[in-house]
């Protein structure tokens, strides 16, 4: 635990040395280590460091107190932050990309209008071009997601090239299932409006379409 103040002081059992950068030394001291017994013993040691230094600074509250347990919270907070602000980004990530699936399918659609006719005039059913077109882009958001897993795979090896060993970053078997299952989700329900829109078509005006 770590206090900064303006003035010296002594520990028992602890020596302190002055900080100061002149040749003589500098008597004040900018801050001071203290080691606590416990953890559950930490707010008492505070409040009473805290009763210490305003009687020795008469009333004045010109230091301040930071432990390894603010630490530890900060460093939380800034993961928690680094994740909310990955999920956002991942969810503009699967719109977009749904977006360019449903797309895609619609100009497939387009394309193809009369070979939907000639299908649905030969015996397919509503189903069966509602199915085909779902099918179509689940398989388009398959293979995303697997170029997505296998890019992931080969950031993280760079990355591990240049960190640390300890703190090494690795790749879960939930993270990946998740991020596969999302992006099937994607396809799924990019495909349905396409797929109900050339499931709908007439069979008659399709055979039509130029």
């Amino acid at each position: 635990m770590k206090f900064r103040s303006g003035m010296a002081y002594s520990v028992p059992g602890q020596a302190v040395a002055p900080t100061g950068t002149g040749a003589t030394g500098d008597p004040r001291l900018s801050s001071l280590e203290l080691k606590i017994a416990g953890v559950d013993l930490l707010p008492e040691a505070l409040q009473q460091i805290r009763n210490v230094l305003m009687t020795t600074h008469k009333g004045i509250e010109d230091f301040s107190f930071r432990t390894q347990e603010d630490w530890a919270e900060q460093i939380n907070t800034y993961v928690r932050n680094a994740r909310l602000s990955g999920g956002l980004i991942a969810g503009i990530s699967l719109l977009v990309g749904g977006i360019g699936i449903m797309n895609i399918m619609l100009a497939s659609i387009s394309e193809r209008v009369r070979e939907i006719g000639i299908r649905k005039s030969v015996g397919a059913g509503t189903g069966d071009i509602f199915i085909q077109i779902v099918v179509e882009a689940l398989v388009i958001a398959i293979l995303g997601g697997l170029v997505g897993l296998l890019t992931s795979f080969a950031l993280v090896g760079m990355l591990s090239s240049f960190s640390p060993t300890d703190n090494a970053p690795i790749i879960t078997g939930a993270a990946l299932g998740v991020a596969f299952g999302f992006s099937v989700l994607v396809g799924l329900l990019a495909g349905i409006f396409p797929a109900v829109k050339a499931a709908r078509l007439n069979p008659i005006q399709a055979l039509r379409y130029e």
